[in-house]
């Protein structure tokens, strides 16, 4: 159903009201009830009415699609179970998809799963290392992937942040032992499949 919310105040309800226009062709308020607000015949009686009473609301994405009633979801528990829901575009819906917990795939949910977890182990390795930004003079590494070479790498970054990293090193050597005890957690957490030399 298409939304929609009312352009000025009427006599019952106040400009911004969210309704939705059935595929009867009634407007009816966008809340449990489906309370009908017009018919079909005042719309077909006055064919302005629409455009003079109603502005159009654009269908919001979520995971890069607007959704439709009942279609199948994963979302990320808070305990790191992956359930199936499906969509009833209920509060606790979007929320999943704005919180980045839910996905169209079940692929997706696990892929990001994966990440998380991986998150958790890398960030030990950081030994609460905190960069210091204004501090032009300090290092701070950063383990990335080089597609060149096929394999993780280290390097430096000074007194600028991106939005790529969010794990840094105090020390290169720090780094390092990284790689080596987790490789495949740094894989997993910079999304790289199918590296032979890591």
């Amino acid at each position: 159903m298409e939304k929609y919310k009312l352009k000025k105040d009427t006599f019952f309800y106040k400009a911004g009201t969210v309704c939705k226009l059935t595929e009867k062709g009634n407007m009816v308020l966008d809340d449990n009830q489906g309370t009908c607000i017009l018919h079909k015949y005042q719309f077909d009686s006055h064919p302005d009415l629409l455009d003079e009473w109603f502005e159009k609301i654009e269908e919001k994405k979520y995971g890069g699609r607007v959704p439709k009633k009942e279609d199948m979801f994963w979302f990320i528990m808070a305990d790191g179970v992956i359930a199936a829901g499906t969509w009833d575009g209920v509060d606790y819906d979007r929320d999943r998809f704005e919180a980045g917990s839910a996905f169209w795939t079940r692929e997706e949910a696990e892929k990001e799963l994966k990440r998380r977890k991986a998150y958790v182990i890398l960030k030990e390795d950081t030994k609460g290392f905190v960069p210091e930004w204004a501090k032009s003079d300090q290092r701070k590494y950063v383990v990335l992937y080089n597609y060149y070479d096929n394999m993780l790498d280290i390097d430096i970054v000074w007194c600028y942040k991106t939005n790529e990293w969010g794990l840094y090193f105090a020390t290169e050597e720090d780094a390092r032992a990284s790689i080596k005890n987790h490789k495949q957690e740094w894989l997993d957490y910079l999304n790289i499949e199918g590296s032979e030399n890591g």
